[in-house]
C-alpha cells in the first residue's frame, strides 16, 4: 500500500471494528498499516472481507496476522497444482509422444531434475521436482503472477485431444487447441448409426427425427401468422414444451 491509501483503510478498518465496538486509535491504525504495507490495497481489502466471512476467525476482531494469513489463502488458490500432482503430470514428459498440458514452474522444476530422470532415479527426480517446483510456486506467487498453461505437443496426434480436452472444459485452454471441434446436439443427432444398430432402432430413430421437424415447421409457422386467441398461444406452448422434452431425450441419450 501506499501512503495515499492510509485514509481508506483506514475507513475499512473502522467498519469492522465497529461490528465489535470502539474503532481503533490512530497509533493502532498506523501499527496495522505499517504491518500491512507490503500487500496491495485491493489484497488487503480482500483479507479483510475473508476475515469477517470466515466462521472461526470472523468471531474476533482482526488482527494483522489474521489478514496476512487470509491474504495468503486467496493467493495461494489460483489454480496451480500442488507438488504432488504437478510432478504426476510432468513426469510425462519423459514420453515424447505424450502431449503435456504444464505451467511455466512445472518446466522449469522439470529441467531441474531432468538429469535425475535420465539416470533412472525416480525418487530422487521426484524429490528434487518437489524441492523446486515449490519454491518457484512461491516466488510466483510472492510476486502476484498468475499462472500460464502451455501445451507441450507429442508425436501422438491421436492421443492429443483426449489431453487437452479436461484443460479446455477447466478454463485454462482456449478451445482453439483442440484438433477436432466440439460438435452441438445438432451434430449429434445428424451422426450416423453405431455399427451395431437394429433395423428397428434405426426406424424409431427416424420417426421422432421427422416428428421433431414436424414441431419445428409448425412452431414456426405459428410465428409466422401470429396468435389468434390465447388457445393458440397455449398450444405453441405445449408444442415449444414437447419438441423441448423430445430434444432432453436424445442428448441424455448422446451423452
Amino acid at each position: 500500500m501506499q501512503k495515499n491509501d492510509f485514509t481508506e483503510f483506514s475507513e475499512m478498518l473502522d467498519a469492522i471494528w465497529s461490528l465489535k465496538g470502539p474503532v481503533p486509535t490512530a497509533s493502532q491504525k498506523a501499527m496495522f498499516f505499517r504491518v500491512l504495507a507490503e500487500y496491495p490495497l485491493n489484497e488487503v481489502r480482500a483479507g479483510l472481507d475473508a476475515h469477517v466471512k470466515d466462521p472461526i476467525r470472523g468471531k474476533f476482531l482482526p488482527m494483522p496476522a489474521d489478514v496476512i494469513a487470509q491474504i495468503k489463502g486467496i493467493v495461494s488458490e489460483d489454480g496451480r497444482p500442488g507438488a504432488e500432482e504437478a510432478w504426476a503430470m510432468a513426469v510425462r514428459a519423459r514420453d515424447e509422444a505424450v502431449t503435456i498440458v504444464w505451467t511455466a514452474e512445472m518446466s522449469e522444476a522439470m529441467g531441474v531434475c531432468q538429469p535425475l530422470v535420465q539416470a533412472g532415479d525416480d525418487v530422487g527426480a521426484r524429490m528434487a521436482f518437489k524441492e523446486a517446483y515449490t519454491r518457484l510456486v512461491a516466488q510466483a506467487r510472492e510476486s502476484r503472477i498468475p499462472p500460464e498453461w502451455v501445451v507441450s505437443l507429442g508425436h501422438d496426434a491421436a492421443g492429443r485431444d483426449s489431453v487437452l480436452l479436461p484443460h479446455v472444459q477447466a478454463g485454462r485452454l482456449s478451445a482453439d487447441v483442440l484438433s477436432v471441434p466440439q460438435i452441438g446436439l445438432g451434430q449429434v443427432l445428424a451422426l450416423p448409426a453405431p455399427a451395431d444398430a437394429t433395423p428397428k432402432n434405426l426406424a424409431l430413430r427416424a420417426q421422432a427425427l421427422q416428428r421433431l421437424a414436424e414441431l419445428r415447421d409448425e412452431i414456426a409457422a405459428q410465428h409466422d401468422i401470429g396468435f389468434s386467441n390465447d388457445a393458440e398461444r397455449e398450444r405453441l406452448q405445449a408444442l415449444k414444451a414437447e419438441a423441448q422434452r423430445r430434444v432432453d431425450e436424445y442428448a441424455k441419450e448422446a451423452a
